[in-house]
């Protein structure tokens, strides 16, 4: 535990940085490795060429009844007040045509949207890390959450101001049935346990209702956790689920439990070391008994395991790796886990992974963990087909699976389909 720790304070550039900054410093290492077979095809859907259409997609995708694709892209756009734009959210049809439905400005409407939600009369939901109050204190300006109706009109529900209200969310909310909006923020809140930020605050666990007024449920102070980069489980009985990559015990991060009444229950507190591992980046995904699934990304020096799949009983106790990962069959898994209706986990990871000669030189991974542990490479991205997907992959009722990433044929991003 001690080494954990010495390792924890040898790596300050872990301290509040984005999911996407992280993806981008994930190059993939060349390692000799047995070839792996993949019994699923790729499909390019569509290439981002950075202009009016978006470039850099990340953040988690929506699909809606009819097959319609929504996301969110983190530059382009027409927003002039950022060098490259400052992101969109778009849309691709049934037949894979792209319409942006809204490109920020960088001001008040927010920049920097990572990952929508739907709800069921088709509004889009979803927070921007940056953009909003141009006051904002410490790490610039602060972010926003935001409802786009299917006509295309934006309304900012909330403006972070950066104080106790918290900074910088980093994920998409999750709705309940009466339309209120739950998430986390990375910073603010005013937790003193977070004091190299400036302002203080280790990031909040937030409630908007459809007329914007927030209520901070949690405020983070470090020793329960700290800078939530994850959206939120919510359960049945209005439980939320979710993760810190910070904080904690042992400074690994936390898995946690928000009640009713609002009070935080930490479930788990990551070592840093094998094979427990630490920095869970995104949210969990619930069983019908109550596990939680999720994946952490960190690598414990000296080791050979570059992030793992987890589980967790509900009520906390030990967690259970299901699967670690060598870096060859892929490394760096940040965007969580989806769970099939057969109980499979699929996922991406950021780097690694196979090419067809052998090399593990590939740039990220799209993967299936079955019941028994046994896990399949659906697919290896490289080149034409993208790198460093980031977000969990959406499943149609066909079994194909849909995401997004980096590069691709324009150097602009892509979404991808991945068919049985």
């Amino acid at each position: 535990m001690a080494q954990a720790l010495r390792d924890r304070a040898a790596h300050p550039e872990r301290q509040l940085r984005t999911r996407w900054s992280l993806m981008k410093v994930l190059l993939p290492l060349l390692v000799v490795a047995p070839p792996q077979a993949h019994a699923h095809t790729f499909k390019l859907l569509y290439a981002f060429k950075g202009g009016a259409d978006g470039s850099e997609p990340a953040g988690n995708m929506a699909m809606d009844a009819s097959g319609n694709l929504y996301g969110t892209t983190i530059s382009g756009g027409g927003g002039a007040n950022c060098s490259a734009g400052c992101g969109t959210v778009f849309k691709l049809d049934a037949k894979r045509n792209e319409t942006v439905l809204y490109s920020f400005s960088g001001q008040a409407d927010g920049q920097y949207p990572l990952g929508v939600i739907l709800d069921p009369a088709g509004n889009i939901y979803g927070t921007t890390v940056w953009g909003g109050n141009p006051n904002c204190q410490g790490w610039g300006s602060c972010g926003v959450i935001y409802r786009l109706n299917p006509a295309g009109k934006l309304t900012i529900l909330h403006t972070f101001q950066g104080n106790t209200d918290g900074m910088n969310p980093e994920a998409p909310p999750v709705i309940d049935a009466a339309g209120n909006l739950y998430g986390t923020t990375l910073a603010g809140g005013g937790g003193g346990g977070c004091i190299e930020n400036n302002p203080p605050g280790c990031g909040v666990v937030y409630k908007v209702d459809q007329d914007g007024n927030e209520t901070v449920l949690h405020a983070f102070a470090g020793t329960d956790g700290a800078n939530s980069a994850a959206g939120l489980l919510l359960d049945m009985p209005e439980n939320l689920y979710g993760s810190t990559t910070e904080g904690g015990r042992y400074n690994y991060g936390t898995i946690f439990r928000l009640g009713k009444s609002g009070k935080e229950t930490v479930l788990h507190d990551f070592t840093g070391e094998a094979p427990d591992g630490g920095v869970p980046y995104d949210g969990l995904t619930l069983d019908r008994f109550g596990n939680l699934y999720g994946t952490t990304e960190y690598h414990p020096s000296g080791s050979t395991i570059f992030g793992t799949v987890f589980k967790l009983a509900r009520k906390g106790n030990a967690m259970t790796e299901l699967y670690s990962f060598d870096l060859c069959d892929g490394g760096y898994p940040l965007a969580g886990v989806l769970r099939d209706p057969k109980g499979n986990l699929l996922g991406t990871t950021a780097s690694g992974g196979h090419n067809r000669s052998g090399r593990c030189v590939g740039q990220g991974t799209i993967f299936e963990l079955d019941k028994g542990g046994t896990k399949t490479t659906l697919a290896t991205l490289g080149g034409k087909k993208g790198a460093a997907p980031g977000s969990i992959p959406v499943q149609d009722q066909f079994g194909n699976l849909y995401g997004t990433a980096a590069g691709g044929p324009g150097h602009q991003g892509l979404v991808f389909e991945i068919t049985p």
